[in-house]
């Protein structure tokens, strides 16, 4: 997937499963030696359609490859609402001063189907005991669980948030 932010100069891809690509690496090339505005963002959910990236690319971690390119690079908790923010907009800014190419790696579990809003657990890819692991890491329920604790909202005021966006 691509993203492009038309009011800037930054522009940004999601990868993970297509990391053993050439055209990646081309490209993360390419931004390096021409120090690129891009940020480079992996959501890496740890699979590649239905198969682990254990089973196509070999044990290393991926923002150490984009490093190789000469690419300043993060690892992070991609469940970390608040995190992500930060460090996206950290990079977005050092990009749009002139320090080239960035690639961030966010570790993120995909709990529903490769494509679509739907669950696949029919297709017995992935434990269900691995899904409702994955399921307690939910970015939006943490999050919601923080605003609620440091009293940022009320369960009310998230009932009348629910009810408008049904």
């Amino acid at each position: 997937r691509y993203w492009r932010d038309w009011s800037s100069d930054v522009c940004s891809s999601d990868l993970d499963g297509c990391f053993e690509e050439g055209v990646l690496h081309e490209s993360m090339n390419f931004a390096a030696l021409h120090h690129l505005p891009v940020l480079f963002v992996c959501e890496n959910n740890d699979f590649s359609v239905y198969t682990k990236l254990e089973f196509r690319q070999p044990k290393r971690p991926i923002f150490k490859v984009a490093e190789a390119h000469s690419i300043k690079s993060q690892k992070a908790d991609g469940n970390d609402i608040e995190l992500v923010h930060k460090l996206s907009s950290d990079a977005i800014n050092e990009i749009r001063n002139g320090s080239g190419p960035q690639f961030l790696e966010f570790s993120a579990y995909r709990w529903r189907e490769h494509c679509g809003p739907d669950f696949d657990d029919h297709l017995n890819y992935r434990t269900e005991e691995e899904v409702d692991f994955g399921k307690k890491a939910c970015p939006v329920l943490r999050y919601k669980e923080q605003l609620l604790k440091n009293k940022i909202l009320t369960d009310q005021k998230i009932s009348e948030i629910s009810k408008k966006i049904e």
